[in-house]
């Protein structure tokens, strides 16, 4: 299992690498981090304008991503576009959060376009 609280605020930023999330004052959205060592972490968040995605997701001394694997893992699932919450599952079009996480999707796949081709050939 892979906690909020063992990474700093300063680190869970420098390590994401997709986010998509809403602009208003009732924010939801995606977050998801990819890290030096080649595993990867996402969560969904939901906060108001009061507190940022970090708070959001670190509460409470259990708070825990909703997510985590390998690299490989996280892009496969991007190509399927898989629940994050059941991976072999495809995600349902109809869940609130669905654009958002078709948009970190999609920055994952952009940022790793040779890996994501690699994987489509298998």
């Amino acid at each position: 299992m892979l906690y909020v609280s063992q990474l700093t605020v300063e680190e869970f930023q420098r390590y994401i690498v997709a986010q998509d999330g809403d602009q208003d004052y009732e924010s939801s959205g995606f977050v998801i981090l990819v890290f030096p060592h080649g595993m990867a972490a996402m969560s969904a968040y939901s906060h108001c304008s009061c507190y940022g995605t970090w708070e959001s997701i670190n509460s409470g001394a259990d708070a825990k991503f909703d997510w985590h694997g390998t690299l490989r893992e996280l892009i496969q699932m991007a190509i399927d576009i898989a629940d994050p919450i059941m991976p072999g599952r495809v995600a349902d079009s109809g869940d609130y959060n669905y654009d958002h996480l078709c948009n970190v999707y999609k920055q994952v796949l952009e940022k790793y376009p040779l890996e994501a081709m690699m994987l489509r050939k298998e």
